[in-house]
């Protein structure tokens, strides 16, 4: 009988609030992860998701970067911009002719989504090897936002 009450006390000292309160956290993070692909990197509301296509070029070859933005927010507009930086000067954007881009403002309603594209030019001096490209997604006006590295891969010349 002694274990008996022992429970009954355990029992009687939860929080129960508390843990209703968890389980409706938990499972509302797993509705949120499941409408989220997957790829897809978050921050400040937003979600980024980045490809480059194709992924490997020839020294002096071009290369398509794509940026899927979506608006994470279920009741409010945005104005996103959207920056890419390479580290290297044997890349560079087509777009500036240099190694940034700074795109314009893009507006994305509530849960709306928008791709854009840039491309990246290498230089036919480009070294085989692996070039990291970084793109980040922010609110006009500052705050966090949501960046993604990818890298570029410059294959052997011939």
């Amino acid at each position: 009988m002694a274990a008996v009450e022992r429970i009954k006390s355990v029992v009687s000292r939860i929080r129960w609030k508390s843990v209703f309160a968890v389980v409706l956290l938990v499972a509302l993070a797993a509705v949120a992860f499941k409408w989220l692909p997957a790829g897809y990197q978050t921050g400040g509301g937003l979600g980024l998701r980045v490809s480059a296509n194709p992924p490997k070029v020839a020294p002096g070859g071009l290369t398509t970067l794509e940026a899927e933005l979506k608006n994470l927010d279920s009741d409010r507009s945005v104005k996103v911009l959207v920056k890419a930086r390479t580290y290297d000067a044997e890349l560079v954007f087509e777009e500036t002719y240099g190694q940034e881009y700074d795109g314009l403002p893009i507006s994305i309603g509530p849960q709306g989504a928008r791709k854009i594209t840039f491309k990246i030019n290498s230089k036919p001096t480009a070294l085989e090897g692996k070039y990291p490209v970084d793109v980040t997604a922010a609110e006009e006006g500052g705050g966090e936002g949501a960046a993604k590295r990818i890298f570029l891969t410059i294959e052997k010349k011939g």
